[in-house]
């Protein structure tokens, strides 16, 4: 296992400090786990710049334990010309925001629902892409989204992602921002 020497877990809970651990799973498989406290949009850039190291996510969940802690997991295959114990994990989670445009992608389907709590439930599905994840988050960043949980599943080289989101410091989202993410979503799925 892989770490920073930063404890994940509860043990971690009340502290910012962000840390990471890898663990082989077999193969080319790995999990990585993250926690602490991480800058706005920073799951997007993370998971787009997973992709752009031939790091190909098939599950996973992260969510917001506070306003300032983290906690996610995230298992993934990486490609065989990669090292991921090469990688520091911290730099692509922690760096600055990945303002290049995201991925073409096509989704199947999905939905908004509104939540009685404020927060907009998302749930895509389609055939797993290399960045699909990363994309959708920079997608939702640049509407002012902010994810406060997501959960990532594939099997069978299909995927079904669900995401809650938020506007900006922890406010219910805009319906201009709504409008724009489901102008952005169908356009994906057409």
């Amino acid at each position: 296992m892989l770490s920073n020497g930063f404890p994940i877990g509860n043990d971690a809970i009340t502290t910012s400090r962000p840390g990471f651990n890898l663990e082989p799973l077999g193969g080319r498989r790995y999990r990585i786990t993250l926690q602490g406290g991480f800058i706005p949009g920073w799951i997007g850039s993370f998971t787009g710049r997973l992709a752009d190291l031939g790091f190909n996510i098939f599950s996973g969940n992260a969510r917001k334990l506070n306003p300032a802690i983290w906690h996610a997991v995230f298992e993934f295959e990486a490609g065989s010309d990669s090292d991921p114990a090469r990688v520091d994990f911290l730099v692509l989670a922690d760096g600055s925001i990945d303002r290049t445009p995201p991925r073409s992608i096509r989704l199947e389907e999905y939905r908004i629902v509104s939540n009685p709590d404020g927060c907009v439930s998302v749930h895509v599905s389609g055939r797993d892409q290399l960045g699909l994840l990363g994309a959708l988050l920079k997608k939702f960043h640049l509407y002012m989204l902010f994810p406060n949980e997501v959960v990532v599943e594939t099997a069978s080289g299909r995927v079904k992602d669900f995401f809650r989101l938020r506007g900006v410091g922890g406010t219910a989202p805009s319906k201009d921002a709504i409008i724009a993410l489901e102008d952005a979503l169908g356009a994906m799925a057409s």
